[in-house]
């Protein structure tokens, strides 16, 4: 079974590439957690494909997972997309694997198109095209060892430990906030970003949006928007929005 959580696609692209060639069910825990309509996943053979936020998975999808059933898991894999390297996931995941009693078979990276537009300007369509095309032999690579319940080989090393566990509080507490966002005239009130948020922080008023205090950053309702009518202050003004449907 292939569980993933993502804001721009990049995780439901190689998630989807996964369940394939394992021709195995895929669930995306981005409803899940939007509609809170799944408390037990059954399955023995668990496949996360997540997203690294702040040098660790997503806070809210671990969450998810401490408090959902999964009565028959035994073996579980995890792979994280990223920009560059996944540093503190894999030592995040082992440690929930422990607390959950799983069989803890290795995390791997894929690197895929940046879309944290707080920090840099995303690739272009061209360039995330390209940064695609790349990651494919490693998610094949990847599908290939799980098919044969091999472990993934990714290591967090003690900078990913540090960045996971005494950054990323910080981090959080400083700057994952939903308080910048704002609608430019550009919005045509179409409802899309209320729709894809998975923590059901927005909502329209008289047809525009309106952020709440509930936020983590997946960057679904920037990078989605037709009209590219969502700014993140002043700092996403001329920067690229990358999402793969």
């Amino acid at each position: 079974m292939v569980l993933y959580f993502t804001g721009t696609g990049n995780s439901r692209y190689v998630a989807r590439k996964i369940a394939n060639m394992l021709a195995d069910e895929i669930i995306a825990v981005n409803d899940c957690i939007k509609n809170s309509s799944v408390q037990t996943v059954d399955g023995e053979r668990l496949i996360f494909v997540l997203p690294t936020y702040a040098w660790r998975m997503p806070i809210v999808v671990e969450n998810w997972i401490k408090n959902t059933s999964f009565p028959s898991a035994k073996s579980v894999w995890f792979v994280f997309t990223c920009g560059g390297a996944m540093l503190g996931a894999p030592h995040m995941a082992k440690k929930l694997c422990k607390k959950k009693g799983w069989g803890y078979m290795g995390s791997a990276a894929v690197v895929m198109p940046s879309n944290y537009i707080m920090l840099s300007n995303p690739p272009s369509k061209q360039q995330a095209q390209k940064i695609v095309e790349k990651a494919n032999p490693c998610i094949d690579k990847i599908a290939n060892i799980i098919s044969q319940n091999g472990v993934l080989k990714g290591r967090s090393g003690l900078f990913g430990m540090f960045m996971a566990v005494c950054i990323n509080p910080i981090f959080y507490k400083l700057f994952v906030k939903a308080k910048a966002f704002v609608a430019t005239d550009d919005c045509v009130s179409c409802g899309k970003c209320q729709e894809i948020c998975p923590l059901s922080n927005i909502k329209l008023q008289d047809g525009k949006p309106v952020w709440g205090n509930e936020c983590t950053h997946c960057m679904a309702c920037i990078s989605k928007c037709p009209t590219s009518a969502i700014e993140y202050g002043k700092i996403s003004k001329g920067r690229n929005r990358h999402y793969i449907d």
